[in-house]
């Protein structure tokens, strides 16, 4: 079956349009076809250049061996313009699959529905020409939108939303002529995030994009780090990305995080990259308002940019580059700040001190040094050192940190840490006071009378009493290092030595249960 439309130049459909296989529908160049109930494509719905499609239905599906054709001897080369209008929100299976390349392709598409277009489940869009907003939103959906030759039209109040979700679709680009390639993106209808990337040498492969709500410490995974970025991760996807490759980012001011804006300045594009956040060694600081639109810039808007003289890394269509915006670690008179829940350095042993520290904030920290000095020196020494567990060095979630130090040292330790931001700023802890740790073996136990004591960890004598249960001193012993003491004449029964260290205001340090079995 064959339908030409010609001569009158418009076309109204009431009912719902159905082009069963085999069947081409063809629409004339200047006509005109109005449609107003959903339309099924299983054939072919060719048209020409300069005719215009005008679809008000709320479902358009075309089947995966259907054809939109602009490319045969009848309809020409381009094609014409589908426009997709109505105050009710629009579904549009496009019938196209990105990974395996097959599919029919729209010629161009003109979104001016207010409520927007959603793409349907497990299935792409393919436009080889012009993707143009008017009015309202492309909606992925999840899936996946690539464009030929040209989007516009795009701005704040129109756009391509990829979704808040790590989940959500790519809109792909592939313009060989074009120095700059803009991504309309956002994750939200009040959300524009657009991306753009830059080659003095152009592009002549295809590129994607996506953007989701939240900076994750491992990108797509981990937890949310968004205080002192813009709440949003971006991904770039391309088969060829050109050396000296520039990226950009524009956000609004609504999407910072709130220790984001003091320190706009200094922000920077920041990739992750090696499982790890990383920094942009040239920051460029940020500009404003926003240029990614084709619209009227709003005051509220910023763009960031970075230069990747190699290029981004890439290996084919399944390549990610995760990049964020971020303050994080580039204002020079930004010294490193932490919000301590406990700071605690203490002895468990004679030979163990344990360090430890729990932050509920982080900013600009690069590294933590544990640092020590003994009562006999005067310098404090480097024993450890710590890289910030927040992404970059800036967190607002809780963060552990502990060490073990092997410390037999016989007198007073003092411990403090030394906070380090990545432009070299130094900030100082409260110090922590250790003393020396006595470890001591008594043996037998039980014993028959004559018992052995060894002291460790100090080299000066230590007051021992020997108590009852009652409470009573029976004996008292000065202990140097080790000792042996004849108990023999108590009576069999339980008793405590109880261990004094004079040289520490006299502090009770250890007791001990001792059993004597015989008495003489």
């Amino acid at each position: 079956m064959f339908l030409l439309i010609h001569g009158s130049g418009k076309l109204y459909a009431q009912q719902s349009v159905y082009i069963p296989p085999s069947s081409l529908v063809y629409v004339h160049p200047s006509d005109s076809v109005s449609i107003f109930g959903s339309l099924i494509n299983q054939g072919s719905f060719g048209t020409a250049p300069g005719s215009v499609i005008n679809f008000y239905g709320s479902n358009w599906l075309n089947d995966p061996l259907s054809l939109l054709p602009g490319d045969n001897a009848i309809v020409g080369s381009a094609g014409g313009l589908f426009r997709f209008l109505g105050s009710q929100v629009q579904s549009l299976a496009g019938g196209y699959n990105l990974t395996g390349g097959t599919g029919p392709s729209f010629p161009d598409i003109s979104i001016e529905n207010g409520t927007g277009v959603w793409l349907s489940d497990l299935n792409d869009l393919h436009i080889r020409g012009n993707l143009q907003f008017k009015s309202g939103h492309l909606y992925l959906n999840g899936w996946n939108a690539l464009v030929d030759d040209s989007i516009t039209g795009y701005s704040s109040k129109g756009f391509v939303v990829t979704g808040e979700g790590i989940g959500g679709g790519s809109l792909y680009r592939r313009s060989p002529g074009d120095s700059l390639l803009v991504f309309p993106i956002g994750t939200g209808a009040a959300s524009y995030s657009p991306i753009a990337i830059r080659s003095p040498e152009g592009f002549n492969s295809f590129a994607g994009a996506r953007v989701f709500d939240h900076v994750l410490q491992k990108g797509m995974t981990g937890t949310p780090e968004d205080s002192d970025v813009v709440m949003k991760t971006f991904q770039l996807t391309s088969a060829q990305l050109k050396p000296r490759t520039t990226v950009l980012i524009q956000h609004q001011e609504s999407d910072e995080g709130v220790r984001f804006a003091p320190y706009r300045d200094s922000s920077y594009i920041s990739q992750f990259y090696h499982d790890y956040w990383d920094m942009d060694t040239l920051p460029h600081g940020v500009t404003r308002p926003g240029t990614l639109t084709t619209g009227k810039s709003g005051s509220d808007t910023y763009v960031n940019d970075r230069s990747f003289p190699e290029g981004l890394p890439h290996q084919g269509l399944d390549s990610v580059n995760w990049l964020s915006v971020s303050t994080k670690g580039y204002s020079n008179f930004v010294c490193p700040l932490a919000d301590f829940k406990l700071w605690v350095a203490q002895r468990y042993s004679y030979q163990w001190v344990q360090v430890f520290w729990r932050t509920t904030r982080e900013l600009n920290i690069a590294t933590y040094e544990l640092q020590r000095r003994r009562d006999t020196g005067t310098i404090f020494q480097t024993i450890a050192s710590f890289p910030s567990k927040g992404i970059n060095g800036f967190s607002d979630r809780l963060l552990y940190y502990y060490y073990a130090d092997n410390n037999e040292y016989d007198g007073w330790s003092y411990y403090r840490l030394k906070m380090t931001s990545p432009s070299g700023c130094v900030v100082y802890t409260a110090i922590r006071e250790v003393p020396w740790g006595i470890g001591i073996d008594v043996w037998p136990n039980p014993s028959p009378g004559i018992t052995h004591i060894r002291i460790h960890g100090i080299k000066h004598p230590i007051r021992m009493q020997v108590v009852d249960t009652w409470g009573q001193i029976l004996y008292k012993y000065t202990i140097d290092n080790e000792a042996v003491v004849d108990l023999s004449r108590l009576a069999a029964a339980p008793y405590f030595l109880v261990f004094y260290d004079p040289r520490n205001h006299d502090r009770m340090v250890k007791t001990v249960k001792l059993i004597i079995t015989h008495a003489r």
